[in-house]
């Protein structure tokens, strides 16, 4: 679940052209924290899971659903950010894992040729 959680805060803060820092900030945590939310290792968003709310203008339960779209008015324009259907947050976490299985890949050709 915090992987699946995760996922769409990525796409939130994206889709408001957030860093991670701005995002730390806003929640009082630091950067490292919340990437570890990011990245599904840490499950404290549930603590600060009101402040995320009112920071992406989203009702908390929005995070908990397998199809999400949230539609929501920005400077009078309607801007859709999806999450179609599971498919597409799990598209996205297979490329990540397929880059650091690549990266720990190279890292035990390089320990192992030493």
């Amino acid at each position: 679940m915090n992987i699946l959680i995760g996922a769409k805060l990525k796409l939130l803060r994206k889709q408001e052209g957030l860093s991670q820092e701005q995002v730390g900030e806003r929640l009082h945590i630091s950067q490292s924290a919340y990437a570890r939310i990011e990245n599904g290792v840490s499950s404290s968003w549930a603590i600060h899971l009101d402040k995320i709310s009112v920071l992406y203008n989203i009702k908390p339960e929005d995070l908990f659903k397998n199809e999400n779209t949230i539609i929501r008015d920005i400077d009078k324009n309607k801007v859709a950010s999806s999450f179609k259907n599971r498919n597409l947050i799990t598209e996205k976490l297979i490329e990540e894992y397929q880059e650091k299985i690549r990266e720990l890949k190279q890292k035990i050709d390089y320990l192992t040729s030493k």
